[in-house]
């Protein structure tokens, strides 16, 4: 077996481990993690044997592979900084009662209309916020920081957070006859952050970096182009189809 073909076993066989969390009963995150480091670790190897190219003027194989995976850990970050920003404001929006027009509205006597009301709720709570880390760059105006300062969106991000915890922490300041344990705290929804999420992030976004390094993204896209055209319409459901079966990080 070719070390791309490993490569690719080992993300599908991690991958299939993923999908099968709630019976495995093992976090994905921790598959995730072990999934990033396998693969990177037979692009080490294969980069050292010669088996896969490097760049011309590379110190050394393992140097080359070194510099790729602090790119990909670069490219990786942004997502995760803008993500844990995100997850934070949805924290804080949420403790001072955000989201308590939700709560309010979905109470019932009858199982039937409650039901009905979450379903409703879903629908326009998804056409809106499109998973609420979307609603973010859009409510809290980052298009307009990016085209201001030309900067990835999750400095944006991190300049709202940081704004916003300057904030409660004056507010909380002025509020000295508020006891403690009742003032919001920035620092106490950090806490409530799922951290596993991050983590499952890095991992199976630097796995999938190592199948773009090793080329078989870039295979796989001119296949799906060739099978279908060049039909984005096409490939655009297809990758919904498969992301609406398993899960669509990946």
């Amino acid at each position: 077996m070719s070390l791309t073909a490993l490569i690719v076993t080992v993300f599908v066989i991690g991958y299939l481990f993923i999908t099968l969390e709630a019976f495995t009963k093992v976090n994905k995150a921790a598959i995730a993690l072990l999934m990033f480091v396998a693969c990177w670790v037979l692009y080490t190897i294969g980069a050292d044997t010669g088996y896969f190219e490097i760049a011309d003027g590379a110190a050394s194989a393992s140097a080359y592979v070194n510099s790729r995976l602090l790119a990909q850990i670069g490219e990786t970050g942004e997502i995760l900084f803008f993500l844990m920003g995100a997850m934070t404001i949805v924290e804080v929006v949420d403790s001072n009662g955000g989201f308590d027009f939700v709560r309010k509205y979905l109470t019932a006597r009858s199982k039937r209309v409650l039901l009905w009301k979450i379903a409703i709720v879903t629908f326009i709570l998804s056409a809106i916020l499109d998973n609420m880390t979307t609603s973010i760059v859009m409510v809290m105006i980052l298009p307009i920081f990016r085209g201001l300062t030309d900067l990835p969106p999750f400095v944006g991000i991190l300049l709202i957070l940081g704004l916003l915890w300057t904030t409660i922490g004056i507010f909380n300041r002025s509020c000295k006859d508020v006891p403690a344990e009742h003032r919001q705290s920035v620092t106490k929804c950090l806490s409530r952050i799922d951290i596993s999420t991050i983590l499952f992030f890095l991992g199976i976004l630097l796995a999938v970096g190592s199948l773009s390094e090793i080329g078989v993204l870039q295979a796989l896209g001119q296949w799906l182009d060739k099978a279908t055209g060049g039909n984005d319409y096409l490939i655009t459901g297809a990758i919904g189809f498969v992301s609406s079966v398993v899960d669509n990080v990946p």
